[in-house]
């Protein structure tokens, strides 16, 4: 009897073992199923990422292609773009190498849904990246085109055509229409900027007429003053005395803008601004006019009523 619960006893524990076994194997099998899964994922996220890379060199190259074209005449800002162009092409060069040390790691084993997921993080980042320095490049590439015409590009920067004469009575023309002094006064800045030498009494008067325009009296007048003091034999020097003026004008200094007017007659007994001149001096004799009523209805308002002090 205890023979046959001893062979019993053997049978079951040798048939517990055998499923044992079966249930290691399926394992086995399930997990290297799932390695393999994982690694292909990896593998097919690892071929995108180094195919945005493709596609990204291969723009930079494009780019640094269009911005050979013009290097001399503009050196300093293609430098600038070279200098960002090194960096886009040495943070690639690290997403590489992180991709290859992600791919050795998925390889041996290990966290490998963790590395997937900062795969696509990194992909992400880098097509974000990609825009943007794209975006930048462009712009800074229509920046440097030459231009026909006086433009203003969506960043706020303002084109002048390489001729001098054209670029001075564009500037001119856009300052009149008062679209925008703001932008005026920058496009008379760049103008200073490229022809350092040319027109500075000029410049100086334009940009005092953009503040003028936006009624910013006193930096107008500012900038007028400047020109008598700095260039007396300038051409324009009789238009700032009659833009003084009117600044003092639109200040409520009345008697002293009525003395430039005195001062431009004894000046200029033949004014080219004789109409402005003329309109100036009806607006100070209204004004003088409209003080004087002013203060007379004060000043009786003030004086006590005869007539009832004498029913009093």
């Amino acid at each position: 009897m205890i023979k046959v619960l001893k062979a019993c006893f053997f049978t079951v524990l040798l048939m517990s073992l055998s499923s044992c076994i079966a249930l290691r194997s399926d394992l086995d099998v399930a997990t290297a199923k799932m390695q393999a899964e994982y690694n292909a994922r990896f593998k097919a996220l690892a071929d995108r990422a180094k195919m945005e890379i493709d596609k990204i060199n291969d723009r930079l190259d494009e780019i640094e292609k269009t911005l050979q074209i013009d290097k001399k005449a503009q050196e300093n800002k293609i430098n600038l773009s070279f200098s960002t162009l090194d960096e886009l092409k040495g943070t690639i060069r690290e997403i590489n190498n992180r991709i290859d040390q992600v791919d050795v790691a998925a390889q041996s084993g290990g966290a490998a849904q963790q590395r997937i997921n900062q795969l696509e993080k990194q992909i992400a980042l880098l097509k974000d990246e990609n825009a943007k320095f794209r975006e930048n490049m462009l712009a800074q590439i229509d920046e440097i085109k030459p231009v026909e015409n006086l433009t203003v590009t969506p960043n706020g920067v303002v084109r002048l055509p390489e001729d001098e004469a054209k670029s001075y009575r564009q500037l001119v023309d856009f300052t009149r229409s008062a679209s925008d002094s703001a932008i005026a006064r920058r496009g008379w800045e760049v103008f200073s900027h490229k022809y350092p030498k040319s027109r500075r009494c000029d410049v100086i008067y334009w940009i005092g007429e953009t503040y003028y325009l936006e009624q910013s009296y006193e930096r107008a007048i500012n900038y007028f003053s400047r020109i008598e003091a700095e260039f007396p034999d300038c051409r324009k020097q009789e238009a700032t005395y009659i833009r003084i003026a009117y600044s003092l004008f639109y200040l409520g200094k009345i008697d002293v803008a009525s003395k430039v007017l005195d001062a431009m007659t004894a000046l200029y007994p033949k004014p080219n601004f004789a109409g402005q001149m003329k309109e100036l001096r009806k607006m100070i004799k209204k004004s003088r006019a409209g003080a004087a009523a002013k203060e007379d209805k004060s000043q009786k308002k003030q004086q006590p009523d005869k007539k009832k002090e004498d029913e009093q």
